[in-house]
C-alpha cells in the first residue's frame, strides 16, 4: 500500500476496518518506519 503511494491516513483508515482495533496514525508511521529500513 505505501509504495503503491497510499497516504497515511487512508492506511489508518483501512487498518482500523480490517483490524477493528484502535489505532493512531503514529502506529502506521512507525510501521512505515519499520518496514522501510
Amino acid at each position: 500500500m505505501w509504495q503503491d503511494g497510499a497516504k497515511r491516513k487512508k492506511i489508518l483508515r483501512y487498518l482500523k476496518e480490517v483490524l477493528g482495533k484502535p489505532l493512531i496514525l503514529k502506529d502506521v508511521s512507525n510501521m512505515i518506519a519499520e518496514y522501510v529500513a
